[in-house]
């Protein structure tokens, strides 16, 4: 009886390392593939900072200057939370909506945008109000290679993205193509995705692309 027993413990000992290392793995793995989902990410990328950077911009009036101030910005995002509702316009706390993410940085890079109004309608009206006419071009379910193929050709660009039914940017930087955008499938946050393999973009039927570092609308 207590050989028995102590087989029993010995069996419930290894079951709970066994358990343990995977914990440890998914956690690795998850902090591996999102970092902002690091409780130490926060620290270096506070929202007091952030106002404090965001007030110290100006209206970018280059590409270079739009592209140092996104660059600068986004990152603060990583993480926030996404709800289908949310308006937060703080980042790190509350939640934050896709729609709601494109305008909110757009005016923190002291953009002229009605960024309520702009949230709430179709993306493709958000990104022609947003972008010149010239600057925005479409693709259909099967012109995703198209499409990528025409961002690489351009090099350093910032885009906004229309998909069916969300909406984000798409960064070009060397030879990375990143989508950015507060995602509303896990991990339910504003996250950083190579575009390429990003099933969000992949699966939507209907794609809009406006240049915004080359074809902002200004007043």
């Amino acid at each position: 009886m207590h050989l028995e027993l102590m087989l029993t413990m010995k069996t419930f000992l290894r079951i709970c390392l066994v358990l343990s290392l995977m914990a440890v793995g998914i956690l690795g793995w998850m902090i591996y593939t999102y970092p902002f989902l690091a409780p130490w990410y926060r620290s270096s990328y506070s929202a007091a900072d952030y106002a404090k950077i965001q007030l110290q911009l100006s209206t970018p009036e280059t590409p270079q200057e739009m592209l140092h101030a996104f660059d600068t910005l986004f990152p603060y995002w990583l993480g926030t939370k996404w709800d289908f509702n949310g308006t937060s316009q703080i980042p790190g706390e509350g939640a934050i909506a896709c729609g709601y993410f494109v305008t909110t940085l757009i005016e923190d890079m002291h953009m002229p945008v009605d960024r309520i109004q702009m949230a709430q309608c179709a993306s493709e009206e958000m990104i022609k109000n947003q972008v010149q006419e010239t600057f925005i071009t479409r693709y259909n379910a099967v012109e995703q290679d198209t499409m990528f193929s025409f961002i690489r050709h351009h090099g350093d660009r910032l885009y906004i993205i229309g998909l069916d039914n969300h909406t984000g940017f798409i960064r070009k930087q060397d030879d990375d193509i990143w989508f950015i955008h507060s995602s509303g499938k896990f991990p339910f946050r504003v996250i950083k995705e190579d575009a390429e393999t990003c099933q969000t973009i992949l699966s939507s039927k209907y794609k809009v692309l406006g240049c915004l570092s080359d074809g902002a609308v200004y007043p």
